[in-house]
């Protein structure tokens, strides 16, 4: 008594390996049409949130400079930490800074109101693109209204 093993009909056919490849081809081709602008979106993405970043840290900056200013009559920066000792030392503001090339001229209250003090190069998403910001002894040291 010879029985025989049930074939395989049309609904237990499993999938051949030219048909596995071509499904992994076709998934392939689609990631690769999708990476181009996900890659784009992500450069427009950081480049934003430079240009919001820069203005919220450098007026954290200009805060303590202020509140230093008002609390004393003669004052000198004579570096980039003392700038940083007026803002919250080990802030988000600090790391930033940091993490940029940063060029600083010491000045004091004598020093002339229009003096470049601070200058940032922001390295933007396509290369070469640098955005400077600066900022002069005025702009860091002005009283609110």
């Amino acid at each position: 008594m010879l029985r025989s093993l049930p074939h395989p009909g049309p609904a237990q056919r499993a999938f051949s390996l030219i048909e596995l490849l071509c499904v992994f081809a076709i998934i392939g081709i689609l990631v690769g049409m999708l990476l181009g602008p996900a890659g784009r979106a992500l450069n427009k993405a950081r480049r934003l949130k430079t240009n919001v970043e820069a203005p919220a840290h450098f007026e954290r900056l200009n805060d303590g400079m202020r509140r230093f200013v008002a609390a004393h009559q003669e004052y000198q920066c004579p570096d980039l930490d003392a700038l940083l000792l007026f803002s919250n030392p080990g802030s988000p503001t600090e790391r930033w800074l940091r993490s940029h090339r940063t060029t600083f001229s010491p000045f004091s209250h004598e020093s002339p109101v229009d003096q470049l003090v601070l200058t940032v190069e922001i390295p933007q998403a396509p290369p070469k693109v640098v955005i400077v910001h600066g900022l002069t002894k005025g702009e860091l040291t002005r009283r609110p209204e």
